[in-house]
């Protein structure tokens, strides 16, 4: 996954994840210019983190593991 996208770029992402049955929330981030981010899922550990990255990257989607 790209760092945060544009709103088309973005939403085209979401709706791909979406049709792969995979539950995402689309973010608005304010700086200079409006950018997206797309997360999928919340996660109590970082194993299952992680293991949910493998699976998206397994399905064509890379991605990174960021800790809030």
């Amino acid at each position: 996954m790209d760092p945060p996208l544009p709103l088309k770029r973005a939403v085209d992402l979401s709706r791909r994840l979406r049709d792969d049955g995979i539950e995402v929330e689309l973010k608005r981030i304010d700086r200079q210019a409006t950018l997206y981010v797309i997360q999928v899922g919340e996660y109590l550990s970082q194993s299952a983190a992680t293991e949910a990255q493998a699976d998206l990257e397994e399905r064509g989607y890379n991605g990174v593991v960021v800790r809030e």
